[in-house]
């Protein structure tokens, strides 16, 4: 269970494997991602940046991000870096609709729900075409309270997620190593460990994406 971080790669990257290899599992071994096809993935926490990373990573054609519009004043801007090539606030249009106008009439095939809330998981369902598959990171403890009918009617694999595998991580670290995974941009900052409560307060306000709490002597 231990793996070598390589030598060039700092801590606060190694620390941001976790996510990455997260990701990995969703898109790669999970999703079966292929080059040229769109993906559609809800959030824009580090469990959803990754995933974009690794869908350009994987050559898709279309990534198209779902968030709110306050993630428009930072998080969109790594999206963007990491490859996302749309974006849909929630809050202000339909992801349905909009899915439909940006992916024409091949459609998606995979979405990926890291946010897990009952509304997202419904609308990764209708969003992907028929036989698509959705991943589902995001695990709050919320009932469905939707009809399953469409997974049923559309022949949809809806797929559990829960971390990642060895694979992932020796592939994330060679993707790292070789400098096509970037493990810095999602980090806002570093805090000593005694301002946890700082860097908290600024991933709940959307100040931050990601803040490494280093240990102090």
């Amino acid at each position: 269970c231990l793996f070598h971080l390589p030598d060039h790669i700092s801590f606060a990257e190694g620390s941001v494997l976790e996510p990455a290899s997260n990701g990995y599992k969703a898109i790669i071994q999970e999703g079966w991602l292929k080059p040229g096809e769109s993906v559609v993935v809800f959030g824009v926490g580090p469990l959803a940046l990754m995933p974009v990373q690794l869908a350009k990573i994987a050559g898709a054609d279309k990534i198209i991000v779902v968030g709110l519009t306050s993630d428009r004043k930072m998080r969109f801007d790594i999206a963007k870096k990491y490859g996302a090539t749309h974006f849909i606030t929630s809050d202000t249009q339909d992801p349905v609709e909009e899915v439909e106008k940006i992916a024409g009439k091949y459609g998606v095939r995979l979405a990926i729900d890291a946010a897990g809330v009952p509304v997202t998981s419904h609308m990764a369902v209708e969003i992907v075409h028929n036989e698509g598959t959705v991943v589902r990171i995001g695990n709050p403890e919320i009932p469905y309270n939707y009809s399953l009918n469409n997974i049923t009617n559309k022949s949809v694999t809806f797929r559990g997620h829960m971390g990642y595998n060895s694979e992932s991580w020796i592939n994330c670290m060679k993707l790292a190593a070789s400098g096509q995974l970037d493990l810095k941009s999602i980090i806002t900052c570093e805090l000593p460990l005694s301002e946890f409560d700082k860097g908290f307060r600024m991933v709940s306000s959307g100040e931050a994406s990601k803040v490494i709490l280093i240990p102090e002597d």
